[in-house]
């Protein structure tokens, strides 16, 4: 576990000189002798720090890593395959809601961390009230309080729906959460008319696939 750091102060995430520069999935590639095929993770993902290892006899491949300026927690994935014509090295890292990374910390780190995401909702910076959103509903998920985590996709702000959509999105696609994203379907189904494109579609992207979950339970 990581080291205890409650009594830090962090910045928002709109903020966050590090965070800023990362997408909330990151990849890379690289292949021996290939370097024209190389594709490497943004510069500021190597200014996060190594926090806690999933398995100790696994550490280098696949660890938690956390922003020094904003505490946001990192899931970091290293695969690497060996070819004849050269070995191929793929990274990912996730950024990760507190609820997510639970497990590493504390219970008075974590609430820290869930004021902060409170406090976030009406931040300045789309990009933070876009994660505090994405945090909040995380939080409810984790409790079990589906209801409560469909507010937020009926929130005034554009920014607090967005984050709340796009996260239940990235669970859906990835098959993971369907039964208790289904339970809201009718809230998700009143953003299919919303005014904003990327929240039409991304409501849209859900009903498909809870109404795969329906189709094949």
């Amino acid at each position: 576990m990581g080291s205890d750091d409650t009594m830090t102060t962090y910045i928002p995430i709109g903020e966050c000189e590090i965070c800023n520069a990362l997408n909330e999935v990151e990849t890379s590639f690289t292949k021996y002798d290939w370097e024209d095929m190389d594709r490497l993770l943004p510069p500021a993902a190597g200014r996060l720090e190594f926090f806690a290892a999933f398995e100790a006899y696994d550490a280098e491949r696949r660890h938690i890593k956390r922003c020094p300026v904003c505490g946001i927690f990192y899931e970091y994935w290293l695969t690497y395959d060996y070819y004849i014509n050269g070995s191929e090295d793929e990274e990912e890292l996730t950024r990760l809601t507190p609820a997510q990374a639970k497990h590493f910390m504390d219970e008075a780190t974590y609430e820290a961390l869930m004021q902060q995401a409170r406090a976030g909702l009406t931040d300045a910076q789309p990009l933070t009230r876009r994660y505090a959103a994405k945090c909040l509903v995380s939080h409810h998920m984790e409790r079990q309080e589906m209801p409560l985590a469909g507010e937020y996709l009926a929130h005034p702000d554009p920014e607090v729906v967005k984050g709340a959509l796009f996260f239940l999105r990235k669970l859906a696609n990835d098959g993971d959460r369907r039964p208790e994203i289904a339970s809201i379907k009718t809230t998700v189904e009143a953003l299919v008319q919303h005014a904003d494109p990327d929240i039409s579609g991304g409501a849209q992207s859900v009903l498909r696939c809870i109404k795969i979950y329906e189709e094949y339970r």
